[in-house]
């Protein structure tokens, strides 16, 4: 256990930030009495219906070991070694949004419906009493060009993914 120690913690002396998996027979001895920040993530029966076969780790509660069938000549069960991370892309729900596109000639096609439009009636339906209503006025210029707008565009649905990065677009892809 004393080179054990003394190896695991040179290496974790020269990469504090790194992780550490410690995996063995441990018949007669238990990691945690010399390292007691590592974590110990067996928790079946590796030989009979004894706990034989530790994995320590210095991350708490990152993976969890599943027993599988003997190797070989073994009277050990094999481990595998799962993490308990659940990566973003399955933690989180894609999000589904609408995206106005403007099509080749949507601009021209806006102007073209625009040019005509007579903008001192706006201005005269929101004035009483001489005193122009500024957010009567506003409201309803913003409505007549959204309108115009909403006709020459077209909705498309576009779904995002937790991974994905904004600027990883179709073209890009392509």
């Amino acid at each position: 256990m004393k080179e054990l120690h003394a190896a695991i913690s040179k290496y974790h002396t020269m990469h504090p930030e790194a992780a550490f998996i410690v995996a063995g027979d441990f018949n007669h001895s238990n990691l945690k009495t010399v390292l007691p920040k590592f974590y110990q993530h067996v928790s079946c029966p590796t030989r009979g219906i004894k706990t034989l076969d530790h994995i320590y780790t210095n991350i708490k509660e990152a993976y969890r070991a599943v027993p599988l069938p003997h190797l070989g000549q073994s009277d050990h069960l094999s481990l595998f070694l799962l993490p308990k991370y659940t990566p973003l892309i399955k933690r989180i729900k894609p999000l589904t949004r609408s995206v106005k596109i403007w099509t080749e000639g949507a601009d021209s096609e806006l102007q073209r419906r625009l040019q005509p439009t007579d903008w001192s009636l706006f201005a005269t339906q929101a004035t009483t009493d001489s005193h122009i209503n500024i957010h009567s006025y506003t409201s309803s210029v913003l409505d007549h060009i959204s309108s115009n707008i909403d006709s020459v565009t077209t909705i498309k649905r576009i779904t995002t993914f937790p991974n994905q990065k904004p600027w990883m677009n179709r073209e890009v892809r392509l």
